[in-house]
């Protein structure tokens, strides 16, 4: 049994250094190297390949060697800067890109993006306290941490910079250079861009916030060549087995915009909830808490409090008339035990905006807090002095002062705020506060200053109301008096005297409540006593005989045929149904002037069928004051003013006449009889 050896690919001579597969192992240091022949075939192969702008060549291909890619050295997964070509990988298609870098300016933007996004690429995988990456590159060494180079002319970079450094805030991250000797592989392109370098100058880039985009792919395609060169990279590889798809790329390399061909949906959709549940589930937004604090040393809190106290005072230096933040001061000042502190801070913030009632609540209730009664009193006087008109500062003042047993201090209070003549709850709640005292004749005062100072029913009713419940009915009746006369018959209130009649009817006095309804009846309007109406019957129901029932309800159908006339007053029915009640009471004097009222609507057309329920009124009337009121003559002008009303030319009514020439038969007067039928005949 043997063993058969390759002359090419084995050594039978033992030897410390010797090639293999295209590298130089050396035993004696321990190294692994390239040699000569396959750098060299290495670099052949890359000179030979096309640029990515020659649209005269492919303009993406696969690099042979890449179907299993590994992530590079520094860690990045998509992209890996050369010596004159910049490579994206894909994995999802298992590919790459390849574009010639022609300038030194590229180089260099690539080698420093590839390092920004390695040092994002292991925050968001490893979540390390410190990361720390080896550069071989000067200017990417330089200009990682700096943010200052010739590669931020780049917009973009300048962005990518900004974006990653920001995200990176919480971690502790920095770069560390790389001696050329550890790297050998990487020595031609690094020749080549010293070469380059010697031929280009340029200013460096600075920074601009106000241009700075907040998503990181968006910054990432923003990069010159990257968007298209991953456009053209799906096209050919992802989508439609290499159809166009709508991406070229123009002579001098720059992308130009064509129509799209492909219009059909894509096979897998997103959907919005798919994406806000996959942020979720990662948490991208939600940042670790900050480390607690213990602090065990009195030097330590020393320090601590001078920290926060000149963040505290540079935040009020940069605005001073932000009161939250004189607020979150004084506050924190008061955490830690150091009250004149926070009364100095509360001062100083007055001086800035005196005016601030939640600054004035705050520093007074800081003083109540720690028991500084005699502080928060003089707090309360200045609060009061300069903002009279902020009932807050009343209603706290005089609450504490009763905490703290001061009554007749919080009768102060109140007599000075009463001067200013507040709304009706301070005076109700001064009221309120006297009578828990059982002070009676004192609050009896101020309703009688509280009603001249807001003069409503509703005020006046109270005042009444106070006075009945303490047993002084006669002192309740006299309000009730007083207020009739103070509101007087102009300005006439139903609750006002409904509250009346009520207060006379719990006190049995059901004849004076009966006066007082019928006096306002008569003198409210009746369409601002549909209230007062329904009281009065409910009182006569309860306590009245059958006439004063048969009153009440008449009344009722009184002001219910009055406004059916008021809504329309040639509505001859509603007259007829209106007459016949009134005609029921039987006063000679209101039964004539409903009927005046009633014939003066006339129609107001000369047609005769508007004219056949009208004349009835007439007829009624007449036969009202012949056979009713028995008076023979104004029973004849009756008929003649009907009869000189009537238009003759157009139409007459033959009832009216024989009416009239029979009325004056019954009274012996022939001569008048004969006269008017004469009339009718020639008419």
């Amino acid at each position: 049994m043997g063993f058969i050896i390759n002359p090419e690919k084995s050594s039978t001579q033992p030897a410390q250094r010797l090639t293999y597969l295209g590298l130089t192992v050396d035993s004696t240091n321990s190294t692994l190297q390239i040699s000569p022949a396959t750098n060299a075939r290495a670099i052949a192969l890359l000179k030979h390949l096309p640029r990515a702008s020659d649209r005269r060549h492919d303009k993406n291909r696969r690099l042979p060697g890449v179907d299993r890619p590994q992530p590079p050295v520094a860690g990045l997964r998509h992209r890996q800067a050369l010596s004159t070509l910049s490579r994206w990988y894909d994995p999802e298609a298992n590919a790459a890109i390849v574009q010639r870098l022609i300038s030194s300016v590229e180089i260099n933007a690539a080698e420093v993006v590839a390092g920004l996004l390695t040092f994002r690429w292991e925050r968001l995988e490893r979540h390390p306290e410190r990361v720390l990456l080896g550069m071989d590159n000067t200017t990417a060494f330089y200009t990682i941490k700096s943010g200052k180079g010739l590669v931020f002319n780049n917009q973009a970079v300048r962005n990518i910079h900004l974006h990653i450094s920001n995200s990176m805030r919480d971690t502790e991250w920095d770069t560390f250079w790389v001696p050329l000797e550890l790297n050998p592989a990487d020595h031609p392109s690094r020749q080549i861009l010293l070469d380059l370098l010697q031929g280009e100058v340029e200013t460096a880039g600075q920074l601009d916030i106000t241009h700075i985009t907040t998503d990181l792919m968006d910054l990432l395609l923003s990069l010159p060549g990257l968007s298209t060169s991953l456009s053209a990279f799906r096209r050919d590889y992802i989508s439609d087995g290499g159809q166009d798809s709508g991406v070229s790329l123009a002579e001098g390399g720059g992308a130009t915009t064509t129509r799209v061909k492909n219009k059909a949906p894509a096979e897998i959709q997103i959907t919005a909830e798919q994406l806000l549940r996959e942020a979720k589930e990662r948490d991208l937004e939600i940042l670790p808490p900050p480390p607690k604090q213990k602090i065990s040393d009195p030097d330590e809190l020393a320090d601590y409090q001078h920290r926060k106290r000149r963040a505290f005072e540079d935040n009020l230096r940069k605005n001073r008339s932000v009161i939250s933040n004189w607020l979150k001061y004084a506050q924190w000042e008061e955490s830690q035990k150091e009250v004149q502190r926070a009364r100095s801070i509360y001062e100083r913030a007055l001086d800035v905006d005196h005016r601030n009632i939640t600054l004035w609540l705050k520093y007074t209730e800081m003083e109540m807090r720690n028991r500084q009664v005699n502080h928060a009193r003089n707090l309360w006087d200045r609060a009061v002095t300069i903002l009279p008109r902020a009932n807050q500062f009343w209603y706290k003042y005089s609450y504490m002062e009763e905490m703290v047993g001061n009554i007749a201090g919080a009768r102060q209070v109140f007599d000075r705020w009463m001067e200013w003549e507040p709304d009706e709850q301070a005076w109700l709640t001064y009221i309120k506060f006297e009578l828990r005292y059982k002070e009676i004749n004192r609050a009896r005062t101020i309703y009688e200053r509280f009603v001249y100072v807001h003069p409503d029913v509703r005020n006046w009713t109270k005042f009444a109301k106070f006075e009945e419940q303490h047993g002084f009915i006669s002192g309740s009746r006299k309000v009730f008096e007083r207020s009739v006369e103070f509101f007087g018959e102009e300005t006439m209130d139903e609750k006002l005297y409904i509250a009346f009649a009520k207060f006379e009817e719990n006190q049995r006095e059901h004849d004076r409540a009966r006066v007082i309804y019928k006096y306002a009846l008569d003198h409210i309007p009746k369409d601002r006593a549909q209230e007062l109406y329904k009281a009065y019957t409910i009182h006569e129901k309860k306590y009245g005989d059958r006439t004063g029932i048969e009153d009440v309800i008449v009344s009722k159908r009184k002001f219910q045929y009055e406004e059916e006339i008021k809504a329309n007053p040639t509505n001859y029915d509603a007259w007829f149904d209106y007459l016949r009640l009134v005609e029921s009471e039987g006063n000679l004097d209101s039964i004539r002037e409903t009927y005046e009222r009633a014939i003066a609507n006339v129609p107001p057309t000369k047609e005769k069928q508007f004219w056949r329920r009208y004349i009835y009124l007439w007829i009624n009337y007449a036969l009202f004051e012949e056979l009713e009121a028995e008076d023979e003559e104004r029973t004849r002008q009756v008929y003649r003013a009907c009869l000189e009303l009537l238009p003759h030319k157009h139409f007459t009514f033959s009832k009216i006449w024989l009416l009239y020439a029979q009325f004056e038969i019954r009274n012996k007067n022939l001569t008048m009889a004969r006269k008017m039928l004469v009339r009718c005949i020639l008419i």
